[in-house]
């Protein structure tokens, strides 16, 4: 794995909560019962506001918010970024229309974590674009 320390101006604490909160904002205005989050097995290594805890804490939080009208669900939680990518192939997801990049809309930058740790697991699944 990448060592995280390498990646510190990046971080942004508590970015998910703050993403959480728009998405169950939104989807409890549109009438949506459900957010989906993508959080994965790999996630909370790097990231404490990725962690199993953190999203037990904020789905409690959504539920009780939101008067139970909205659900948080992270279906790959316990599933690593490596085996979405195998699922995604079986699936044929276009790949190469995705992004994990943390400072550019139009597409990757190739330097901040996201892209890196991205372009490691693509290559270890044999995904190169």
């Amino acid at each position: 794995p990448v060592k995280f320390e390498k990646f510190n101006d990046y971080y942004i604490p508590f970015l998910n909560g703050v993403m959480v909160s728009v998405a169950v904002a939104c989807a409890y205005y549109s009438r949506r019962r459900n957010v989906i989050w993508g959080l994965t097995s790999n996630s909370s290594a790097y990231y404490s506001d990725c962690s199993v805890n953190f999203f037990k804490s904020q789905s409690k939080t959504v539920y009780y918010g939101t008067n139970s009208n909205v659900r948080l669900i992270a279906p790959f939680l316990e599933v690593s970024k490596a085996e979405v990518v195998r699922k995604a192939k079986k699936l044929n997801v276009p790949l190469e229309l995705t992004q994990s990049c943390f400072s550019n809309f139009e597409g990757p930058c190739g330097k901040c974590f996201g892209c890196i740790e991205r372009e490691h697991v693509l290559k270890f699944n044999g995904n190169v674009f």
